[in-house]
């Protein structure tokens, strides 16, 4: 594939020769982050929980509540996905599900004491884990950091076009 578009030039004048070494790089970090997200781990609770399972409990934590729909929206997936991701959290006893007070057709979903505490656990590992990554973007400067929210963009835009 390289020796058959190396030629290809893109706007900017770099080849796609220039840009296969950074998409490699980009490949690599995709194929760990799918390693991690497939990876459950213990927050200190006595019980795994996958990366969606903490980072929905967390959402609802920090919201002090949601609905599936809500979830749903927050996650970019569907209502079905994200009912089977809180059943799941509240099987296990870190969600309660109850009828929404001001709309009685809604389902709300509230952490327990156990989900509040994995919450809370699982934020000071992300402070502590992420540390370095957290220091790295502070000190951008601001031309830096618009860049990388601009690449962040486009990196979301572009894998949208493969849901497609």
């Amino acid at each position: 594939m390289t020796i058959l578009f190396s030629s290809y030039t893109f706007l900017s004048m770099r080849t796609l020769e220039d840009l296969q070494p950074l998409m490699s790089s980009l490949g690599s970090a995709f194929e760990k982050y799918i390693s991690v997200s497939k990876s459950q781990k213990d927050f200190g609770i006595g019980e795994p929980l996958y990366p969606t399972e903490i980072h929905v409990l967390s959402a609802i934590s920090e919201n002090n509540g949601s609905s599936v729909t809500q979830i749903a929206k927050l996650f970019g997936t569907t209502k079905g996905a994200a009912s089977q991701i809180t059943a799941k959290l509240v099987a296990k006893g870190y969600l309660l599900k109850e009828k929404d007070p001001q709309k009685k057709s809604r389902l709300l979903l509230t952490p327990t004491e156990k989900g509040l505490e994995a919450h809370r656990i699982h934020m000071e590992f992300h402070m502590n884990k992420d540390k370095d990554f957290f220091e790295y973007l502070s000190g951008l400067n601001e031309e830096q950091f618009q860049t990388f929210k601009d690449f962040c963009r486009q990196l979301n835009l572009w894998m949208d076009s493969y849901l497609e």
